[in-house]
């Protein structure tokens, strides 16, 4: 059994990365200047490392930047998560989710099998998003067995409305 991605899976799961990215980028471009202003905070993260979980409940997937944006009104949070992830068990599933002050992002995260070491990705948004301090995290559960993560990119953009 594999425990950590090889060569031809880092390369694949960081040309997904940068796939996912630059059609974000040109998604962004194509829109008219009227429909959103430019996002207010920019958050890039990335771990080179491989954790994993036995965990059957959400728990923070360590290290996500568990970074604290502090916001002067309403705002939109949009999050995209990059890696490559595997299960030690056949029929065992991996949910992940990024979570915004404890509240999932719509589309509640994403769900994940397969034991080998896999290239995922996951975008999500929150709207209407008050004044003050918020911690986004990325949180990961698995419904038996041991998950690995590895390799991840964690993005998160903060639109003003």
């Amino acid at each position: 059994r594999k425990s950590a991605p090889n060569e031809k899976e880092i390369a694949m799961s960081s040309k997904a990365a940068i796939t996912m990215l630059s059609l974000f980028v040109l998604c962004l471009a194509a829109m008219p200047a009227k429909a959103s202003p430019p996002p207010k905070n920019v958050l890039f993260g990335s771990a080179q490392r491989t954790d994993s979980t036995t965990s059957t409940t959400f728990v923070e997937l360590v290290p996500t930047p568990g970074q604290v944006f502090t916001t002067t009104g309403q705002s939109t949070f949009l999050v995209q998560f990059f890696g490559s992830a595997r299960l030690s068990d056949a029929g065992r599933a991996m949910d992940i989710r990024a979570v915004v002050d404890g509240q999932p992002l719509n589309p509640n995260g994403m769900r994940f099998s397969g034991t080998g070491f896999t290239s995922i990705s996951y975008s999500g948004f929150l709207s209407n998003i008050g004044p003050g301090q918020h911690k986004v995290t990325l949180q990961w559960l698995v419904t038996g067995g041991t998950g690995f993560m590895s390799n991840r990119t964690f993005i998160v953009w903060v639109f003003p409305q």
